[in-house]
């Protein structure tokens, strides 16, 4: 497998874990997700997680708000 394809793959397990996460209320609304906790927590980049987060974003089911 290629490094992008790895990368996407993550990106879309991560993406995925944290709707089914928001989706079944374990994340609440208004709970900030500070990137560089959950690239420990999901063994990543930041970049990965950054990617996975703007891919919530553009589904409304979270907001970005840069450097807050």
């Amino acid at each position: 497998m290629k490094a992008a394809d790895k990368a996407k793959h993550r990106t879309d397990m991560i993406s995925s874990a944290l709707r089914s996460a928001i989706l079944e209320r374990v994340l609440m609304p208004g709970m900030k997700l500070p990137e560089d906790s959950l690239g420990e927590r999901f063994g990543v980049s930041r970049t990965l997680i950054r990617q996975s987060l703007e891919r919530l974003a553009a589904e409304g089911l979270i907001e970005l708000r840069r450097n807050k």
